[in-house]
């Protein structure tokens, strides 16, 4: 982020303000909302790291005007959790690649007092 002049406190306030509601399809909310819900603020910033692994080779060679555009583009991460599988919904692509990232309450803790 910092290579291309992206500041990334901004990308994540939106995301975290709205829940995600601005960087997933639309139509997967209720179900990303319900992990959230169920799971709190480590199924929050888990969904938020996957979002940026499954575009990190795409994002690492990115212009600040290619990332920006990336993240705009919600459907993206629809054509990047498909995988030309139609046997998966893509929305579980994305929620188990979230779930692969370990998240505590401490760091979460300590990520808060910066």
């Amino acid at each position: 982020f910092f290579r291309i002049g992206m500041a990334p406190d901004i990308l994540a306030s939106q995301w975290f303000f709205t829940l995600l509601a601005y960087a997933i399809p639309a139509d997967w909310l209720p179900r990303v909302w319900d992990v959230v819900f169920a799971d709190g603020w480590k199924a929050l910033m888990r969904l938020a790291l996957a979002r940026l692994a499954l575009a990190q080779d795409e994002l690492l060679a990115a212009s600040l005007e290619d990332a920006s555009q990336y993240f705009r583009d919600r459907r993206s991460l629809v054509r990047l959790c498909s995988h030309g599988s139609d046997l998966v919904d893509p929305v579980e692509i994305f929620l188990a690649t979230g779930f692969k990232f370990k998240v505590t309450r401490t760091e979460l803790a300590q990520l808060s007092e910066q």
